[in-house]
């Protein structure tokens, strides 16, 4: 036998450590037992289980433990790993994407090293990391609950057929589109050699982003307004528009304008210009070309009307920065147009 054996409720207590600690324990933890005997409840969690670990974890290993021993020192140094893992998880999103999310890249820049700014960029980084759970998937509405990604890929495939029914001949348009939202990988590959291809993805991004925030706040100046949208949010998912015949070229038009393709985006114009199904006049088609144009814009999201004060809400070097690319973009598509006609 061996020389020092273990006590039997230490060679017990061995082996539930080895059970548990795993990255995909069959525990109580992990199928609580409102699993089996709760039928509701596992309808609405059946596609959050990682979430609902998650926030079980918090409550049990990290709120419970911290309360139970008055010690900081476990919710100390899970909040820490979170965050890093939050912000890593922002540095490489920014890189395929070329978004600026990450806390790092706003410390790099004067014109984000601000309080409000910092704080946002926290909260992406907390939240990416697992901080708030499952909470943070409240965003996606209700209706993402208790269809899950079953529904998403049933919409996809939807309007994949819709688009192609629309026009066959924006077929690789559409199919590119449902190759993207339907495979991660997929889509973070494309969108990471345009990112290479064309540095102006990164500023698109920053621009569309800047706008859409100017025009949000202006929309919802008050806190009781903004807790108001955000709880629609909640309920009903984010704002979906209904799809034309058009949607689909008029989508990828403007990626291709971004990224500086303007031969492949007169194509699609052409295709929206030559279409003798939609009952449109030239004069028409060409009229809802440019409202696209504009909508779809960097600064799409603000107002003519608006855009000054937009500006004098900028750095003078930012102003200079978003009024030239927003010229550039708009020149680059208005060439587009004429190759197109």
């Amino acid at each position: 036998g061996l020389p020092n054996p273990l006590h039997p409720d230490m060679m017990q207590f061995s082996l539930y450590k080895a059970s548990r600690d795993h990255t995909y324990p069959v525990t109580m933890a992990t199928k609580p037992i409102w699993w089996d005997n709760a039928m509701d409840l596992r309808v609405a969690g059946q596609f959050k289980t990682w979430q609902f670990g998650q926030a079980r974890h918090i409550q049990r290993d990290i709120a419970r433990w911290t309360w139970k021993t008055k010690s900081p020192r476990r919710l100390i140094r899970w909040l820490v790993g979170t965050a890093i893992a939050g912000e890593l998880y922002s540095l490489v999103r920014d890189a395929i994407f070329g978004t600026d999310t990450s806390l790092v890249g706003g410390l790099s820049k004067e014109e984000t090293r601000t309080v409000r700014e910092t704080i946002k960029r926290i909260g992406y980084m907390m939240a990416r990391g697992g901080t708030i759970a499952m909470f943070a998937d409240f965003s996606y509405g209700l209706f993402d609950w208790g269809l899950g990604v079953t529904y998403n890929t049933a919409r996809n495939i939807g309007e994949f057929l819709q688009d192609v029914a629309y026009k066959p001949s924006q077929t690789d348009a559409a199919l590119r589109r449902l190759f993207e939202r339907e495979i991660a990988p997929g889509r973070q590959f494309l969108r990471g050699r345009e990112n290479i291809v064309s540095k102006d993805i990164s500023l698109f991004a920053k621009w569309r982003k800047k706008a859409w925030e100017h025009a949000y706040d202006k929309r919802y100046p008050e806190l009781t307004d903004k807790s108001g949208e955000v709880m629609k949010r909640v309920l009903f998912g984010g704002q979906k528009f209904t799809r034309g015949r058009d949607t689909i070229s008029y989508e990828m038009t403007a990626r291709n304008i971004t990224i500086g393709d303007i031969d492949d985006a007169s194509r699609l114009l052409a295709g929206v210009i030559k279409d003798r199904k939609s009952g449109k006049s030239f004069g028409d088609k060409v009229g809802d070309i440019k409202n696209s144009m504009r909508n779809r814009s960097p600064l799409g999201h603000v107002a003519k009307e608006d855009r000054a004060r937009f500006y004098k809400s900028l750095t003078s070097r930012e102003a200079a920065e978003a009024r030239a690319f927003q010229i550039e973009w708009l020149r680059r598509y208005k060439k587009a147009l004429v190759r197109a006609k």
